[in-house]
This record gives structure tokens, C-alpha cells and sequence, in this order.
């Protein structure tokens, strides 16, 4: 039975029988990691013991135990989830991963079509049977959204250290920037105003990291997700002042990039996020009825008016 020597060589083994088809052993293989992974610390946030865990044949125990220590080095690095999401597209047989999406829901248009009478599986299937297997199945519905990249593209991607700084720097100056502002609320310009430049340092480290994976081609984005597009520039140089002057000139899309993301905000705090969306459906609500109010009143005002009386023959209109 084939398994992976040194620890070091666990993921190249891995990728190696992916790259030559060995889908089948792979199979086993992947079943015995994502068991690991499962089961590796118990309901007491204790690791627990391999032979503790051996459900596999004899055949498989090289195997394991490689496997075993991989996995227990990185949850002891708290790394677990990037490491199973670095593995993952050496799992075979993974169609399922995306195979139930409509179309419209792996298009990479702007405007996906939603094709009538497409038959969606609406019910629950279950596909996913762990977080483990989540991490899995949701970085290779992520890899659907790729991108064909061209050398010419992707040849200033590898940047020295003080090159990426001196890209973040201008970056904070944009952002800081209102010289050129064309929009943003007055609260959002107070905002970007008394936000610190450390935090904007951040900010703008992660604008390069995403700025470096979107000219790449693959920006990890699931391939549903609403509200995006991907543009193609020449070159990372030219993608990042599309971005700088982004940031200068929208003071609104400055102010946006502070916002959490939608998912954590949810989760965090669901109660506030419900009263929240009541408010506003509720000040929305309001609003349409005023406006459906003065509408009507207009309209019966117009309505209501007399009719001037025809004039008499050689009669003139007065004079306004």
C-alpha cells in the first residue's frame, strides 16, 4: 500500500496521486483524513489517541498514522481549517460539491439569467457531513470561480516587501484623501476622518492581498455570490491604481470596506440584526406610504380643479 514517507511529503503524496488519477485509493484516503479530522479532539477538547480511533484495516495504518500526525501538528497551530482547504482539491469525486447548483448559480456574469422552469433540488440533501467536510466542499465550489489568466496579467504579481509597503502607503493616502471626493455621506466622510491611519494599514494590506487574487484569476468567491463582477486589467500595477482611485474618489466605498462582513454581523448578534431589518422594513414601509399619499392627493387636486369656461367670441385670454 502506498503511503507518504517524512511528514514534509504528506501533501506532495497527496497531490501526486490526484495529478495521476489514483481516484480510487484517493477515496479511501480522503475518508480516513476527513475521520481524523472528526474525531481527532473529543467532547472535552482532549486530543484523542490514534489507536483510539483505528477504523480502517491493517492495509491503511502506514497511511493513517502519516495522517494523524499531519493533521494533529496543525491543530495544535490552530491551523486546521487552512490546512484541510489546502488539501482539498486532491479529493476525487467531488462534482457533488456543485452538481445541485441552477445555472444561474455558477454563471460569471454580472447578471446571471434565472432560467424559468429550471428544475432546482429545493430539498435538503445533505451532502456535507462535518465541518471538515465543509471547509472540503467549500473551497471546491470556490475554485468554480476562476479565471484565465494571461502571463502578460499576472507577470508583476511577486512584489519585494518594501515595494507591497510603498503600495499600501499610497493606498492609506487615498483613503485619507478628499481633494477629489465625488460622494459619501457626511457621516461617512466623519468616519473616514477620525478612523486612524494604523487601521486603514490594515485595510489596505488586505485591498493588496485581494487585489493580488483577483488579477491572479482566483479571488475565492463562491460561485453564487451575488453583487460581484471581476474586471481584467493589464497588469497587477494597473488593477491597484483602478483601486487607488476607487478609494479617492468614493469616499462611500472608503467608509464600505470598514463595514464586517454580513455573515459574522448575523452571527454575532441575530436578535439586533432582526430589529434592525424590521426598523428599516418598517421606515421603508412608511416612507413608500407617504409618497403613495402625496401622489394620490396630487392627483385629486388636479382632478378637482374647475374648468375654465370657453371664452366668448373676440374674447381674449387676461393677460397672466
Amino acid at each position: 500500500m502506498n503511503s507518504p514517507e517524512p511528514l514534509r511529503d504528506f501533501v506532495p503524496f497527496l497531490k501526486n496521486l490526484h495529478a495521476t488519477q489514483q481516484f480510487d485509493i484517493l477515496d479511501d484516503y480522503w475518508t480516513i483524513i476527513l475521520y481524523i479530522q472528526d474525531n481527532l479532539v473529543d467532547l472535552d477538547g482532549d486530543v484523542v489517541e490514534l489507536d483510539d480511533l483505528r477504523q480502517w484495516n491493517d492495509d491503511f495504518d502506514g497511511f493513517a498514522r502519516r495522517a494523524y500526525d499531519w493533521l494533529l501538528l496543525h491543530h495544535e497551530c490552530g491551523s486546521s481549517e487552512a490546512a484541510i482547504r489546502h488539501i482539498a482539491n486532491t479529493r476525487p469525486y467531488m462534482e457533488r460539491a456543485t452538481r445541485d447548483l441552477a445555472t444561474h448559480e455558477l454563471s460569471q456574469a454580472r447578471k446571471p439569467v434565472r432560467r424559468a422552469g429550471e428544475v432546482i433540488h429545493r430539498e435538503y440533501r445533505g451532502l456535507i457531513r462535518s465541518v471538515a467536510d465543509f471547509w472540503v466542499q467549500d473551497t471546491l465550489a470556490q475554485s468554480r470561480r476562476t479565471y484565465a489568466t494571461s502571463a502578460e496579467e499576472t507577470g508583476d504579481l511577486r512584489r519585494s516587501p518594501h515595494d507591497q509597503r510603498n503600495m499600501v502607503r499610497r493606498m492609506i493616502e487615498a483613503i485619507k484623501d478628499m481633494s477629489e471626493k465625488q460622494d459619501g455621506k457626511e457621516f461617512q466622510v466623519n468616519q473616514i476622518k477620525t478612523t486612524s491611519h494604523h487601521v486603514f494599514e490594515n485595510v489596505a494590506w488586505q485591498l493588496w492581498v485581494e487585489a493580488v487574487k483577483a488579477q491572479d484569476g482566483h479571488p475565492d468567491v463562491h460561485p453564487w455570490a451575488t453583487s460581484f463582477y471581476r474586471s481584467r486589467y493589464a497588469s497587477l500595477e494597473e488593477r491597484w491604481e483602478a483601486l487607488i482611485n476607487l478609494m479617492k474618489k468614493s469616499k462611500a466605498a472608503a467608509a464600505n470596506v470598514l463595514l464586517a462582513p454580513i455573515v459574522k454581523r448575523f452571527a454575532n448578534d441575530p436578535q439586533g440584526e432582526l430589529s434592525t431589518k424590521r426598523s428599516n422594513a418598517n421606515t421603508n414601509g412608511n416612507r413608500a406610504t407617504a409618497m403613495a399619499q402625496q401622489k394620490a392627493a396630487a392627483q385629486n387636486a388636479n382632478h378637482n380643479q374647475p374648468i375654465a369656461a370657453p371664452l366668448a367670441p373676440n374674447q381674449q385670454s387676461p393677460a397672466p
